[in-house]
């Protein structure tokens, strides 16, 4: 049994939630903008950061692509590949 979304699925997935960037100032993609809660335990009590990112189609974006998002640029320096045909992109603020 495949674990993998089918690309109609994909598709429909980041039309109906996603939005619209410009990878490189040249190739329109859509994705859909997400954050996760890192919290670490640390000696001086608990420090606590968001962790931007966004899901798209596998394939699509490379590492040290490039964005711009509300008046601001942002690289891309990680991207985590579970198999499903969607990826999760880290980028940080250029």
């Amino acid at each position: 049994m495949s674990r993998a979304f089918t690309k109609q699925q994909v598709t429909a997935l980041l039309d109906y939630f996603g939005e619209t960037i410009s990878i490189n100032g040249s190739t329109d993609i859509t994705v859909i903008f997400e954050q996760e809660q890192i919290v670490i335990d640390g000696t001086d009590g608990l420090i606590q950061t968001e962790q931007m990112y966004f899901s798209t189609k596998q394939g699509i974006v490379n590492l040290e692509d490039t964005f711009t998002y509300n008046y601001k640029n942002y690289q891309i320096y990680d991207i985590s590949d579970d198999l499903s045909g969607i990826v999760n992109v880290y980028y940080r603020e250029i």
